[in-house]
């Protein structure tokens, strides 16, 4: 019952067009078996449930037995041909042209387009030669890092002398009271607030105008927040803290030495040496990996064709779309679509083009090279992450990954990105160049303006 016939494929090679037809007896005789069903589940005032006169039932459902009769039918028989060639589907099938009446029986006819995932080129990933960098620090930079992990276990001590001068890298304990225009403000005021000089936990030049002070000294402060600071009623606003120096402490740090390293929980001085050259590579690698990403991909993309189906590139140059406006208005407008240029619509087009084809080729990839996500690699890309966005504790970005779903989506791909392009990398024709981690960084800042 029904005919689905083949209509001319579509011109990129990955849609396949039909038409499907059903006669009038044979739209009556499926409505006749829809009613059936219908009357099981219909309550209607004066019947018994499921004994509703057949004639009643269309009167109160016709529309709906139609439109069920006839899309339930369509669908058994895109469902076989699907199976029957075998087709791997990219999206739903696709309703351009509808011809039927949903009030009274009669012939149909409804054109149906199948899109299909694209087919993938076989990708050669050995014709993307790159230098690759291989960190091999320095003496002195390992030193550098040893220092900065003894300043972690710093203990700390009271300048007993009471002429000492406050300097950076020394700690004062302060009362500090601030006021904006005279008045005082929310969070402006604390005591025995300890301060590390040169850390930059206050704003603008706040520290450096302690250095040289003494134990009991005051001194008025005057600051600039910044423009984008977060309390509103303070942002680019010049305060003056009135301050008072209660005492002066200085870190002392622990001897760099076998008993230091134990204690930090390596096995010996040398081990945490190349602990530290292993992790700082890792890190400049995560770096790297996110530099060269978008560049290779660009780059195998130029290289290789492949077609996207059509109502998802429609549907995603749609969104684009959706979203610039609103961002450019910050607000919703369900006519939006009236204001938006030829140039504009063909800009979000080829953006919605280059997104779709990537996310086939990172697809294409990870199934190639089997690339997996382990817990291994998502505690070393906390890591990673908080470093470069300069977090203090990672586990501040495991909550937020463990708490808010759309920083866990974002994180993932992120994630499965750098591992599937990290992979890709390891299949490409490169030549690794050693070097320190200054000339590493001077790389990655290169990338960067490229």
């Amino acid at each position: 019952m029904g005919n689905l016939q083949p209509q001319n494929a579509g011109t990129n090679g990955i849609t396949k067009k039909y038409l499907f037809k059903l006669t009038k007896a044979e739209l009556e005789d499926l409505v006749a078996k829809k009613t059936l069903v219908f009357q099981k589940k219909s309550k209607i005032s004066g019947f018994r449930p499921g004994h509703v006169p057949l004639d009643i039932v269309q009167k109160h459902h016709m529309s709906d037995i139609i439109e069920q009769s006839i899309f339930d039918h369509l669908d058994k028989q895109l469902l076989q041909e699907v199976r029957d060639n075998e087709y791997n589907l990219a999206t739903k099938p696709v309703v351009s042209t509808v011809k039927y009446s949903d009030k009274v029986v009669d012939d149909v006819e409804i054109s149906v387009t199948l899109e299909m995932m694209p087919k993938m080129p076989d990708i050669a990933l050995s014709r993307f030669a790159r230098e690759i960098p291989k960190l091999q620090c320095s003496e002195q930079e390992i030193q550098n890092e040893l220092q900065l992990i003894a300043n972690s276990y710093a203990s700390v001590e009271e300048i007993q002398e009471e002429d000492h001068s406050i300097a950076n890298g020394e700690i004062a304990d302060i009362n500090f009271n601030g006021k904006l225009d005279g008045v005082e403000f929310d969070g402006g005021k604390a005591e025995n607030y300890l301060l590390e000089i040169g850390s930059k936990t206050f704003v603008d030049n706040f520290e450096s105008q302690l250095e040289g002070l003494k134990k009991n000294d005051t001194k008025e402060v005057r600051v600039t927040f910044p423009q984008k600071y977060q309390q509103k009623n303070l942002a680019g606003q010049r305060v003056v803290f009135d301050v008072k120096i209660n005492r002066i402490f200085k870190k002392v740090l622990p001897e760099i030495d076998e008993q230091f390293a134990t204690k930090v929980g390596a096995k010996d001085l040398n081990s945490l040496k190349t602990s530290i050259q292993e992790n700082l590579d890792r890190i400049m690698k995560h770096i790297f990996v996110s530099r060269v990403k978008s560049k290779l991909i660009a780059e195998i993309l130029a290289a290789y064709e492949f077609e996207v189906p059509p109502s998802m590139l429609e549907q995603e140059q749609h969104a684009i779309l959706h979203r610039h406006h609103n961002h450019e208005h910050d607000e919703d407008c369900n006519h939006e679509q009236d204001n938006i240029s030829d140039e504009q619509k063909k800009e979000a087009k080829q953006e919605a083009l280059h997104l779709i084809r990537t996310s086939y080729l990172l697809n294409y990839l990870r199934e190639k090279y089997e690339v997996k996500i382990s817990k291994q690699d998502l505690d070393q890309f906390i890591l990673h992450e908080t470093i470069l966005q300069g977090l203090s504790d990672p586990n501040q970005l495991m909550e937020l990954y463990k708490t808010n779903e759309q920083a866990k989506r974002n994180l993932d791909a992120m994630m499965v990105e750098n591992k599937i392009i990290a992979t890709a990398l390891e299949h490409i024709t490169y030549n690794q160049i050693t070097v320190n981690k200054d000339e590493y960084q001077k790389i990655l800042v290169e990338m960067q303006k490229s």
